[in-house]
């Protein structure tokens, strides 16, 4: 599953994170981080230091539809989200905070040994 994956990736210390899998159910998660510098992706850094965008997807019989919200820093704005034509600022200084929004309490998975 989805946060499986991801935890992985953070594991290999990898400085671009790919992952497009289920959440629960017909909701999948299609999520892309790239490290500006080449760095290591961890759940400390910055997200002035990251390119991100992570879309919700339900699945169904033609494939994939995007869900009405997205997560991203595009265009050289800051990271905000978007959801049913309304755009909102977030202010997380590392990455382990959005992701907290994102998954919620799934996110306390990432940090267990």
């Amino acid at each position: 599953m989805f946060i499986d994956i991801l935890k992985r990736q953070l594991e290999e210390k990898r400085s671009v994170i790919q992952v497009k899998d289920q959440i629960s159910g017909a909701l999948y998660a299609d999520m892309n981080i790239t490290s500006l510098d080449g760095s290591p992706i961890t759940l400390g850094t910055p997200l002035d230091n990251l390119k991100i965008r992570f879309q919700t997807l339900c699945s169904g019989a033609e494939g994939f539809t995007p869900y009405p919200y997205r997560l991203d820093n595009h265009s050289n704005k800051s990271l905000h989200q978007h959801y049913e034509g309304f755009e909102n600022p977030l202010t997380f200084p590392t990455i382990s905070g959005a992701l907290l929004h994102i998954l919620g309490m799934n996110y306390y998975k990432l940090e267990e040994k």
